[in-house]
């Protein structure tokens, strides 16, 4: 069911960049998109996941313990097409060997909606498709800093069983409640010295399983999830660029992050391999001195408000800030390679 988890986060994009996002259905996926995701299962407890307006986050390393690989495909691949309800849908989000059928609804009403889940039944190991009773809103547009949206989703399928020398079917509902709230916007620095201007968006998931025989419940299992992603914008941002993980029993505890690495095969400039040179920064009474290991850069000194306070090149400079405060350090190369580092003075 992870495939359900993962929905709002794959599906949303933002549409202004270096100001309030809004994420709109004009950059939902489109059919061929793939998206990889490195997952850091011990992340740098520097990362602060703060909330509200022109926030800076700030994620200073990424470990890779796990990858994710979703694809978006063409409904006619999956073999699930012979259901009416497949058919009608727009596309499909696999990832491992499931599938969730989206269908785009456009109209006065602008959305994405789960129509139904496929995947390897775990104790038959054949095929099945549970059929959405409830359809599932995944995503409503526009989506603002401020939205709150709650949505429930109900799909069903049945499983034959052999009691006493009698089939006989086992209902099986899965139900998905989601709660959404768009509660904070800003700019978001990757290792790299990448910077994005994002919509943070909290969502916790509830996921329910529930098997009947004979309107009896048989089996119940329950899961919850917190995270937050982090949605920017652009043509070749149609996906969460960051993903945080919550501990549930310390819901400002950090569990895992993970980033955007590529998608359909080109690197995300997230996750981007590239050599910066080194750079050192010193607080000393001379003010910010800053370092290199004698590469020439371009290096800007940024207020939190996003204003450009001094630039200067070269392997070595000194900036005297006007006030104390938080700073921001960008560092380009001649090659256009960037880097980012936050500094309290």
């Amino acid at each position: 069911m992870r495939v359900v988890m993962f929905i709002v986060a794959l599906l949303l994009t933002a549409a202004i960049i270096n100001a309030q996002p809004v994420i709109t259905e004009v950059n939902s996926p489109q059919v061929g998109d793939i998206a990889i995701y490195v997952i850091d299962t011990l992340p740098d407890t520097s990362f602060k996941p703060i909330t509200g307006p022109n926030v800076r986050w700030f994620i200073n390393s990424i470990k890779t313990h796990d990858i994710d690989t979703i694809e978006y495909v063409d409904i006619a691949t999956t073999g699930y097409d012979t259901s009416a309800v497949v058919a009608s849908c727009d596309y499909a989000i696999k990832i491992g060997s499931q599938y969730l059928f989206v269908k785009k609804v456009r109209g006065s009403v602008n959305a994405e909606v789960g129509m139904a889940i496929g995947g390897i039944d775990p104790q038959t190991g054949e095929p099945t498709l549970a059929i959405a009773t409830d359809p599932d809103t995944l995503a409503l547009f526009p989506i603002t800093y401020g939205d709150f949206f709650v949505d429930t989703g109900v799909y069903q399928t049945t499983r034959d069983t052999v009691i006493l020398g009698s089939t006989q079917q086992i209902l099986i509902t899965i139900t998905i409640i989601h709660i959404d709230s768009v509660n904070g916007y800003g700019m978001i620095y990757f290792p790299t010295g990448d910077s994005l201007s994002v919509l943070r968006i909290k969502n916790f998931r509830r996921l329910l399983i529930q098997a009947t025989l004979g309107g009896i419940p048989i089996y119940n299992y329950a899961m919850n999830m917190l995270d937050a992603n982090f949605i920017t914008d652009g043509a070749n941002y149609r996906y969460a660029v960051a993903s945080v993980t919550f501990d549930l029993n310390k819901p400002d505890s950090v569990k895992a992050i993970s980033t955007l690495k590529e998608f359909a095969g080109v690197p995300s400039g997230v996750e981007k391999a590239s050599s910066m040179p080194v750079v050192s920064i010193i607080k000393s009474h001379k003010g910010i001195e800053v370092f290199t290991d004698g590469s020439e850069m371009t290096f800007e000194l940024v207020s939190s408000e996003g204003k450009i306070i001094a630039r200067s090149f070269g392997s070595y400079t000194v900036f005297s800030p006007p006030s104390e405060g938080l700073y921001i350090l960008k560092a380009t190369t001649k090659e256009g390679r960037k880097r980012a580092f936050k500094i309290d003075w």
